[in-house]
């Protein structure tokens, strides 16, 4: 936790995200990781893509075969 609140971007999985914030709900998850210090965290999503949440914003980007 101290490395993540030094950071301005967090890049992590979806499992640790939800490991870590405590939420099942990824963008909630990365709301509450967000308070702890990062401007922006993205979260992978395997099979599904990607998804940023930043404090202004929401981004899905589904992965297309």
């Amino acid at each position: 936790m101290e490395a993540i609140s030094k950071v301005e971007m967090l890049v992590i999985n979806e499992a640790e995200l939800r490991e870590i914030s405590k939420e099942h709900n990824l963008v909630k998850g990365a709301k509450k990781i967000m308070e702890k210090g990062p401007g922006c965290v993205i979260a992978k999503r395997g099979e599904y893509g990607v998804l940023m949440v930043n404090r202004d914003e929401i981004f899905y980007a589904p992965l297309t075969p």
